[in-house]
């Protein structure tokens, strides 16, 4: 099949990224059809190393620093993470490298192929997510690579990610989050998300709220996981950010690691701190390399980029009439996190709040997070099918004691960028936040507009 071609048998089925009509449920998730799929192809997911996260806040942002160390390391390096923010061909990328439209045509066709020989119904047994979870899988086999980071899609324990023989797992900061799939309490997500983990397999557990540490310790133990708690071994010390890098000393593994990141988010210190953690778990069991040095951590965890992370636009960049900062924030926990940056970067300077949601979110406990008295607020409905549309988001926000200087609802996301430049103050500040599928919207068009208004 031509690119064209096959990214349209992909998209043929199913996405439950792309709708919120289901339950999570192992009939929904039958993995049978999918495993039969990997089985065909020579459970390609088994012939590398591999590391499995998953986790609410900073999952991507923990896979994009392991994989940027390792990559230092001298290892060659796969790395698969969702949703993507432009081009479904950034979820898998090879030395920071996405797969390349002939590759992925390649891929997908042979398991088309596959499909067709099995006599597996195109629709009933997959998901678009498993396709592109088995493709990530055959690509890093092509490629030979010595690792794999592999983040998971949604919870752990019915992912289709979670056939994996790994090295070891990392859970990142737990939130309530997708509470009509995954539970309304934080052990039920957190027991979701723990099912990547395996007996005898090092699981690295980023810190937490106090509460929920003695259900993990409890879990892990009875199913004989060996476990690192980041914030019981590591002491955390961080600087506000300076010239557009933050400074943190992380101690911890007989350590004191002085390390200067591009990722300003306040709450990227812990992520480094959990790579710190699994570097010191593997040692020296990384493939033909004795072991990550201190220089290729320090370098990863310095150079790593990730893009609607804490990501900021200057003016004299894109041409605007506003600095831009872009954030993917979309637990009470991101978004206090965002909060806490902006005071950082821009003190109290002026801020205009673009806002939107999908379903299952804690819309009301985010805005309050991030909208202060002072702010303007411009909400509209994230271009997802998932959005909640602004009639509705009209209503939770209004019968919340939430305030801001100025609200505006604008439904459609571009209107509502455009509509910027009509309440624009001196010295402000836009803000982009609350859904992934928002940033990489408005992103598209601020990055391709560069230099032109």
């Amino acid at each position: 099949m031509k690119y064209e071609d096959a990214l349209a048998f992909l998209l043929s089925f199913v996405s439950y990224e792309q709708t919120s009509s289901w339950k999570y449920t192992d009939t929904t998730f039958d993995m049978t059809g999918y495993r039969r799929l990997l089985d065909s192809l020579g459970n390609p997911q088994w012939s590398y190393r591999t590391v499995h996260i998953a986790g609410s806040d900073g999952k991507g942002s923990v896979a994009a620093m392991l994989a940027s160390v390792l990559r230092q390391a001298g290892l060659r390096v796969g790395l698969y993470t969702s949703p993507h923010l432009h081009d479904v061909r950034e979820r898998i990328t090879v030395n920071q490298v996405p797969i390349s439209k002939r590759s992925l045509a390649s891929i997908l066709t042979l398991m088309k192929n596959r499909l067709d020989v099995y006599g597996e119904s195109r629709r009933g047994f997959a998901t678009f997510f498993d396709l592109l979870t088995a493709a990530a899988f055959v690509y890093f086999q092509r490629e030979k690579v010595d690792v794999a980071v592999i983040e998971t899609g949604l919870g752990g324990r019915l992912d289709a990610t979670n056939v994996l023989h790994p090295e070891a797992t990392i859970i990142t900061h737990l939130s309530l989050e997708h509470t009509d799939k995954l539970g309304d309490t934080l052990e039920k997500i957190a027991a979701e998300k723990l099912a990547i983990s395996h007996p005898s397999v090092p699981c690295i557990i980023a810190p937490q709220v106090p509460q929920l540490l003695p259900f993990i310790r409890k879990w892990l133990r009875e199913r004989g996981v060996p476990a690192r708690f980041v914030q019981k071994e590591y002491e955390i010390h961080s600087q506000p950010p300076v010239r557009w890098r933050r400074s943190i000393v992380i101690s911890g593994g007989g350590r004191n690691r002085q390390i200067r990141l591009r990722l300003l988010g306040a709450c990227q210190p812990q992520n480094a701190a959990a790579v710190c953690a699994i570097i010191d778990a593997r040692g020296a069991q990384w493939g033909h390399h004795a072991s990550v040095s201190e220089q290729a951590l320090r370098t990863g965890l310095e150079n790593t980029v990730w893009p609607g992370r804490f990501e900021i636009l200057p003016r004299r960049d894109t041409g605007r009439p506003v600095d831009i900062v872009l954030d993917v924030a979309h637990t009470e926990r991101g978004a206090a996190s965002l909060r806490q940056s902006l005071t950082e970067v821009f003190g109290n300077k002026p801020r205009i709040m673009l806002l939107g949601f999908l379903r299952g979110k804690n819309i009301l406990g985010i805005a309050r997070q991030l909208v202060r008295r002072s702010d303007t607020l411009i909400c509209t409905t994230a271009p997802s099918p998932r959005a909640v549309p602004v009639d509705e988001l009209r209503h939770v926000l209004l019968c919340s004691p939430l305030r801001a200087k100025r609200t505006c609802w604008i439904d459609d996301p571009l209107e509502a960028l455009q509509s910027v430049c009509n309440v624009v103050e001196k010295e402000s500040l836009l803000v982009v936040a609350g859904s992934l599928y928002l940033v990489g919207f408005c992103r598209g068009i601020l990055m391709n507009n560069i230099r032109r208004d």
